[in-house]
Parts: C-alpha cells; sequence; structure tokens
C-alpha cells in the first residue's frame, strides 16, 4: 500500500498536468493562431456553416481536441446527435469538463479503429487532424471514415493548404514545420492530401480557402458503391 499511494498521487499530478496543459494550449491558439481569423470561435462558426447542417444529423466530429468545434456545433440551434472522438485522454477529459451543457457525448478512441457500426453517421469533421498522422495513419481513418459514414454522406476536412507563393506561402511552411515535428509539412508539401481523400472513396465537393489561403476548407462526398 505505501509504494502504491505515492504512484497514485503521481499519476494524479501528471493528469492534472497534462489537462493545464491542454487549456493552456487552447488559450494560446486561440489568441494568436486565430487572431487574423477574428478569434477562434469566429473561425469555427464560419467551419460549421461551410458544413450546412440539417435536422436531426447524425455527426462525428474525429480528432476533436478539447471539443472546440463540437461545442461550435452543438450551439447551432437545431437538433443533431453528436459525437467528439479522440485518443488524447487528457483532451477529452477538458472536452467533458467545459461542455457540460452541451448535448455532445465525446469519447477516447483512435480515429484509425473506430467503434461504431458501418454507414452511421450523415457527416463527419477532421479539422486539424489529418496532419498529425503519418501517411499509413491516415489511410486507416480516411477508410474507417468512409465505412461510418452512410452513402453520399459528407465529410469536411479544416486543415493547412500552401500558397503558391509570397508571404503566406512562407507563413503556411513556418507554421506546419513547426507542427507536430515536421509531419504537417510533409503532407503540405506533397500535396496528397485530397488525392488520398479521393482514393478512400470520396469525391471533392467543395474547396473554400481562408485565413489568407493558408487554410483550406474540404467537403468531400462518399461516393455510392458500384452495384
Amino acid at each position: 500500500m505505501g509504494a502504491e499511494f505515492p504512484s497514485q498521487i503521481k499519476q494524479t499530478i501528471l493528469k492534472r498536468a497534462f489537462k493545464t496543459a491542454a487549456e493552456c494550449c487552447d488559450a494560446i491558439c486561440n489568441l494568436f493562431f486565430y487572431l487574423p481569423c477574428g478569434g477562434e470561435a469566429s473561425f469555427r462558426n464560419k467551419c460549421v456553416k461551410f458544413a450546412s447542417l440539417k435536422e436531426g444529423d447524425c455527426i462525428l466530429d474525429l480528432c476533436c481536441g478539447t471539443g472546440n468545434l463540437a461545442a461550435a456545433i452543438a450551439k447551432q440551434g437545431i437538433t443533431v446527435k453528436l459525437l467528439g472522438v479522440d485518443i488524447s485522454e487528457s483532451a477529452i477529459e477538458t472536452a467533458r469538463a467545459k461542455s457540460w451543457s452541451i448535448p455532445v457525448t465525446f469519447l477516447i478512441t483512435s480515429a484509425g479503429d473506430l467503434p461504431f457500426e458501418s454507414s452511421q453517421f450523415d457527416k463527419c469533421f477532421i479539422s486539424f487532424g489529418l496532419h498529425h498522422m503519418s501517411r499509413n495513419e491516415r489511410r486507416k481513418t480516411l477508410a474507417e471514415v468512409h465505412r461510418t459514414l452512410v452513402t453520399k454522406g459528407n465529410l469536411y476536412v479544416i486543415d493547412y493548404n500552401l500558397p503558391g507563393k509570397g508571404l503566406r506561402r512562407f507563413a503556411a511552411v513556418a507554421l506546419t514545420k513547426l507542427d507536430n515535428k515536421g509531419e504537417a509539412f510533409i503532407m503540405l508539401k506533397s500535396g496528397k492530401l485530397i488525392r488520398e481523400i479521393e482514393e478512400a472513396g470520396f469525391e471533392i465537393a467543395e474547396r473554400a480557402l481562408t485565413y489568407h489561403g493558408i487554410i483550406q476548407l474540404l467537403q468531400a462526398v462518399k461516393k455510392q458503391a458500384a452495384k
């Protein structure tokens, strides 16, 4: 018992430290990263409006982090079934803590191995999640999204874009090189994101640029299975 007690205290301290770090990260991102977009709330609302949600939609917020996009969806004033999923326990704990008044369920699970039945969701959002993954992880994730979306269901991807030239291109390169040990830059430089989405069985229906062209909003539709 004596040896276990300090270990439990250590685990509790680490848990709280990770939770505090996640909350601090949220605050820093909101202050600096989203400032040119009018703040994170304004940016998230723009992403939600891009999706044209409908009453009764069953929505998956994949790689939901601390739940800010899920909160923006839930605050639209329409009745939807909403699930937020992330592999980070500390992020999900933060999401649950700050979303107690919002009708959303948060789960800890891997994006590449979702515990849901096939053809369950009408819409899926992946906001700044794919660039954290390796090529193989993205392939698994997109395959799982395809499996769990209904036919002609919509996948909405919010992620980095690489402008053609000038200061905006420099800013995009700088941001992605700082993000997740350069994996974001590798994905961006290769220009394969749209092709990977298409290879997973989707058709790109719409693409919009924001944040001075550094961020792209993609709408992809699950293709109907060949008869």
